[in-house]
């Protein structure tokens, strides 16, 4: 299946970028750079359209219908074609202004230059899947099929900046926030008193009383570290409100969006963010593509103690998804793979990513996955997703993957 993505990067050529920076006063490089992130943005506008709106019907019978756009004719300021566009983006997006906005903002453009930007990057989005919804065969997948198995490319390549636009507002899923309580509402007729600490400040006797609780503390601490001891004390280790887990994930995987409830096809409902591994894989088996060996998902929630194949308590939650995951869907067969880094030699990471994939398929077994439907192969530090050349990349790379083999 073709990577759309690369698609519409092949069609920015130095002559378009050239006609860009000519007709805006910009500089080449900076647009260089910004035309191809502009696409995942209005692809990931198109994707979510198409899978939350009633209406998405409308959409593909404009795209059947309407001509190619001619990018040139675009920047040229054609206004027939402009006004076409727009049209079409309005429905997708249903906020062009926000957006536009965002795009200046992010890549320190003037109104205008934004605008044309998010012009010509809608033209060439619209041209793509233009071109799929009327060469595709009566066979092949839909558009919402496609873009949903481009999910997880589009993604990867969505700038942070723009995670809060994601989804158009009038067709957003319900997500989960957890909101702290309102404080109660002050009756507005009441007189205000002070408290009695304040009461007593205004005294002078509430500062006599501070600075002998910190004399206090003090004489504690010194008494617990001193007299001669040498034990150790054991570190206390706070873990963060379960809460803040709830209202976004923000990792060294990016941001992975609102969480919001699933349902699944057995009635088990999940809790999942919205870029999570959990929802692209269930909208991989749910979609008709078929199953190949190159469309791996990459847990984003997985933690292993340093320089070992035992998981971290906190990755359970992910695990019981996925093995909820493979209970709904029952035909479905799963493959693990493990990666490291390219630091240590390479017969040192064979052997810890196939330690950390059978580590994490036997979690998985032990949450009560069937062992019968879960592979696991390491395949040390083959295949990197980022370059080896920071640590947060290298922790990139040190990662478990998920291939579909059957659905």
């Amino acid at each position: 299946m073709d990577n759309i993505i690369k698609l519409l990067t092949a069609n920015v050529t130095p002559q378009l970028i050239e006609k860009l920076s000519h007709s805006l006063g910009e500089k080449e490089s900076g647009l260089g750079l910004a035309l191809p992130s502009v696409f995942p943005v209005v692809l990931e506008q198109v994707r979510n359209y198409l899978k939350h709106s009633d209406s998405s019907h409308e959409f593909i019978a404009e795209l059947e219908e309407i001509p190619e756009f001619n990018i040139n004719s675009l920047i040229d300021g054609n206004h027939h074609q402009s006004d076409k566009l727009s049209s079409l983006m309005t429905m997708i997006t249903g906020k062009m202004p926000e957006i536009t906005d965002k795009v200046a903002s992010v890549f320190n453009l003037n109104g205008s230059s934004a605008k044309m930007l998010l012009t010509v990057a809608g033209g060439m989005v619209i041209n793509a899947l233009r071109d799929y919804v009327n060469n595709r065969a009566t066979q092949s997948i839909s558009l919402k099929g496609w873009l949903s198995s481009q999910a997880h490319l589009i993604s990867a390549e969505l700038p942070v900046q723009f995670q809060s636009f994601s989804v158009n507002e009038a067709t957003k899923p319900n997500t989960v926030k957890v909101v702290a309580p309102a404080k109660p509402l002050l009756n507005p007729d009441a007189p205000i008193r002070p408290t009695p600490k304040l009461a007593e400040k205004k005294k002078g006797g509430g500062k006599w009383w501070l600075l002998l609780l910190l004399l206090l503390i003090l004489a504690a601490i010194y008494f617990l570290r001193g007299c001669g001891t040498t034990k150790e004390s054991t570190p206390v280790e706070i873990a963060p409100p379960a809460a803040t887990a709830q209202v976004s994930t923000g990792s060294l995987w990016g941001n992975l969006g609102d969480f919001f409830r699933k349902l699944l096809p057995d009635g088990k409902e999940l809790n999942i963010p919205q870029y999570g591994v959990e929802n692209k894989l269930i909208e991989f088996i749910e979609s008709n593509l078929p199953v190949d060996s190159t469309t791996w998902f990459s847990f984003d929630r997985l933690l292993f103690k340093t320089n070992s194949a035992q998981l971290e308590p906190q990755s359970d939650e992910q695990l019981n998804n996925i093995v909820a995951i493979l209970k709904a869907y029952p035909n479905v067969k799963l493959k693990l793979g493990g990666y490291t880094d390219n630091t240590g030699t390479e017969e040192i990471n064979l052997k810890l990513s196939q330690d950390r994939a059978d580590s994490v398929r036997a979690q998985m077994i032990q949450l009560g996955a069937d062992a019968s439907r879960l592979e696991a192969k390491g395949y040390g530090s083959e295949h990197p997703v980022a370059p080896n050349d920071t640590d947060e990349n290298r922790a990139k790379n040190r990662r478990i993957d998920i291939l579909v083999i059957e659905k």
